[in-house]
């Protein structure tokens, strides 16, 4: 019947973002980073009807001939999300145990052939220099690809939520070891990290409210 109709056309629906907040940018990738006001906790809102919560980054090391990692142009880095639900109770609020973390590792930084292999996906071939090496989440003339992370298992929509994050090197807040010797660039500069993410909720586009009809005009006489 009708109703049965309805229902099948809503479970098929296609989820539509519903709200979406600013969460972190980059920085100096140095043993400072995660300190920086940029890197702070973010409080979020997740709206009742949202049915999955993802969070979206941009995100390329730059930096190289510095230090002794040859970051953060040549280095994998991780960059670790993690999402908990929050309620305010009297007055206080009160994080969740429970948490749902994603990372997203930058790999085959500093591979011979990262960016070699990527020419099928775009990356403009035979250029100057060591356009050929890998580099931190992008490549010379290539785009850099969105990340997704899916942190809806530890959501409670319609409650507040708290995201971190953290970048890393092997696991660990990155300390730069100046670099020594043949291996160093008499160029180059520091590292950093460029970063631009997003918590992005998802659920059923809204319906449109009916429309009032409007009241009937007297005819002219």
């Amino acid at each position: 019947d009708d109703d049965d109709e309805e229902e099948e056309e809503e479970e098929g629906e296609a989820l539509t973002p519903l709200h979406s907040t600013v969460l972190f940018s980059g920085g100096n990738f140095d043993g400072t980073y995660n300190a920086q006001p940029a890197h702070k906790p973010v409080q979020v809102y997740v709206p009742a009807a949202a049915q999955r919560v993802e969070i979206h980054a941009l995100v390329s090391g730059h930096g190289w001939g510095r230090d002794a990692a040859d970051c953060a142009e040549f280095c994998e880095t991780e960059h670790r999300f993690t999402f908990r639900s929050m309620a305010l109770v009297g007055g206080e609020r009160f994080v969740s145990r429970g948490h749902a973390q994603q990372s997203h590792v930058l790999a085959g930084a500093g591979s011979e052939l990262g960016c070699a292999l990527q020419v099928s996906e775009g990356v403009t071939p035979n250029q100057y220099g060591t356009w050929e090496y890998g580099r931190a989440g992008w490549c010379p003339g290539g785009a850099v690809l969105p990340w997704v992370g899916d942190v809806t298992a530890h959501v409670v929509p319609g409650l507040e939520g708290v995201v971190t994050y953290q970048g890393l090197y092997n696991g660990e807040e990155y300390e730069p070891t100046p670099c020594e010797g043949a291996q160093c660039a008499s160029a180059g500069y520091p590292a950093q990290i460029r970063m631009q993410s997003l918590l992005v909720a998802y659920g059923p586009r809204p319906r449109p409210s009916a429309g009032r009809a409007l009241p009937a005009q007297d005819e002219a006489s």
